[in-house]
């Protein structure tokens, strides 16, 4: 009527190795598609909403990696790390810019550490 020690420590081992296939198929599978994930990624943001100095950007950094694949692998493959060291220094800054300007004085605080005027 009871599960004995031992039933519960073979239920237990085989939903451990049924979670532990499950995590190795899907790395394997995310090792895989990666760059497709981003690519999509970059795409999406390019197009949702106004067109805009930013998305822009995004874009032209988009057709940049896909260009240096589509040229030599190799090559594509010793500057990802760079590639994608840049693309989260930009978003952070494309971040702090977007998310600062909606409030009323932060037009004044970036020309204070600028040095830049609202016309230029």
């Amino acid at each position: 009527m009871f599960p004995t020690e031992k039933e519960e420590v073979d239920e237990s081992g085989g939903h451990r190795e049924m979670m532990q296939v499950l995590g190795n198929t899907l790395t394997a599978m995310l090792n895989k598609y990666w760059i497709y994930i981003c690519a999509g990624m970059f795409f999406f943001v390019s197009f949702q909403g106004r067109i805009v100095m930013y998305k822009i950007i995004y874009m032209m950094l988009l057709l940049f990696c896909v260009a240096c694949y589509q040229v030599h692998y190799e090559w594509w493959r010793r500057m990802l790390k760079y590639f994608w060291m840049s693309v989260v220094f930009y978003t952070m800054l494309v971040l702090i810019l977007v998310y600062t300007f909606q409030f009323d004085s932060s037009i004044h605080v970036w020309s204070n550490m600028t040095g830049m005027s609202k016309d230029k």
